[in-house]
């Protein structure tokens, strides 16, 4: 078994990745990005697997940059979490088209400013103002391309250092931190030295398997995204 032949029964009906089998999902754009990025890491990517990626989350896009949970946009208010999977994911891919995708985000961003209201696009509430998430903007330019400068690189490392110190409940924090933590440490020193620290907390509250550990509890243990979830590019 191989982790593409194992997915294909949590994909949904536009091709998404959801938690489990024959269920419907509001997070497809963040699960497909940890998708790409395991796929790529365990030596599985073509360069198909990679554009049809991109195009899937263009898809989910009813305007250029601006994202919505799936195509049917059936999930309400996007948020910080899809964004930032996307952003870990394009990075992943680290290529033209990858970095033309990101730089879509960050334009639509800067367009509207920083209100990413994909239930009424053009509109401002607070929900949609994401671009408040300091680490959400330095990933997205990070993915696109462009640079970063050192206020953004000082407040993601301090973010990384702080981040998950306090017990085991809850997987959501983890998986975020660990996917800010794919972009920043690939682009800043700060931030890698930074990540090391971050590390060495994951592996003494989940024990060595890490991510693999937290996504067992976010999902099921059986799940490709459990199995084959790999925590630090090489």
């Amino acid at each position: 078994m191989s982790l593409k032949s194992e997915i294909i029964s949590y994909l949904d009906k536009d091709g998404l990745v959801t938690p489990a089998i024959n269920v419907d999902s509001t997070n497809g754009v963040m699960y497909t990005s940890e998708y790409i990025i395991a796929l790529i890491r365990n030596c599985e990517a073509n360069d198909d697997d990679k554009s049809n990626y991109i195009a899937k989350m263009m898809q989910c896009m009813p305007k250029p940059g601006l994202l919505q949970r799936n195509q049917q946009n059936d999930g309400g208010q996007e948020g910080p979490d899809d964004y930032l999977a996307l952003a870990a994911a394009l990075d992943e891919i680290g290529t033209n088209s990858s970095r033309g995708c990101a730089s879509l985000v960050a334009r639509y961003a800067l367009q509207h400013f920083g209100f990413m209201n994909n239930v009424n696009p053009g509109s401002f509430s607070w929900a949609a103002f994401l671009v408040r998430q300091l680490q959400l903007d330095a990933v997205t330019l990070w993915a696109a391309g462009y640079l970063v400068g050192p206020f953004l690189r000082i407040f993601c490392a301090i973010l990384i250092l702080c981040s998950n110190r306090g017990s085991v409940s809850g997987t959501t924090p983890w998986r975020l931190t660990w996917l800010m933590v794919q972009v920043a440490s690939r682009h800043s020193w700060l931030c890698r030295m930074a990540s090391k620290v971050w590390y060495k907390r994951l592996y003494g509250v989940w024990g060595l398997t890490g991510m693999k550990a937290v996504n067992s509890v976010y999902f099921q243990p059986t799940h490709p995204l459990s199995k084959y979830v790999i925590d630090r590019s090489k």
